[in-house]
């Protein structure tokens, strides 16, 4: 049987591979008459990145989204931008899934996802070896890296490449003052 989620592109080599939730009508105390969306992007490139995951129930739409791009074995990291379970609730079964080489998490977001998960997997903290951020090279020929680090309060990822081009990954919905539905996917 066909999957019948696919990815919806965001840039060249950035997919959003999240999930849609019709039934929510309240997140986080707004009001959301459409239902709302756990934000996961998947960064295709020399060394594919998963950034973060979904709420539990919604892994399989996760996967197949991510199957409508590439095989999820193909991912070699993943980074946990948020440890709310909204991102971060089926990380344990992503990880055993995929087997990727590493897992990527803010200093906190380490700590946390290990008292929700018991330490079930190794996590590292982005901030290694006197670094205060996380640079991943994933792209060799366009030199684009990623850049994980604490913006104020908020982990955020960096999507940069040599013409500077950027795309910032934030752990609710970037600007937007509150979650909404992938336009392109109708329910």
């Amino acid at each position: 049987m066909k999957d019948i989620y696919s990815a919806v592109k965001v840039s060249e080599h950035v997919y959003w591979v999240g999930a849609i939730d019709w039934a929510i009508r309240d997140f986080h105390g707004y009001t959301t008459p459409h239902g709302s969306t756990y934000n996961a992007y998947l960064i295709m490139a020399d060394e594919i990145t998963l950034i973060d995951t979904v709420k539990a129930p919604f892994m399989d739409e996760m996967i197949s989204r991510i199957k409508s791009v590439v095989d999820p074995s193909q991912i070699k990291y993943i980074i946990s931008n948020h440890s709310e379970m909204d991102h971060s609730g089926c990380l344990p079964q992503v990880i055993d899934l995929i087997k990727p080489k590493k897992v990527f998490a803010s200093t906190i977001g380490v700590k946390t996802l290990k008292e929700l998960f018991h330490d079930q997997h190794e996590i590292f903290p982005w901030r290694q070896a006197g670094k205060s951020k996380l640079s991943l090279p994933i792209t060799g020929q366009s030199g684009a890296k990623i850049l994980a680090g604490l913006l104020n309060f908020i982990s955020s990822g960096l999507l940069k490449n040599q013409r500077q081009k950027q795309l910032l990954f934030t752990p609710q919905c970037g600007i937007l003052p509150r979650r909404w539905p992938v336009p392109s996917v109708k329910h």
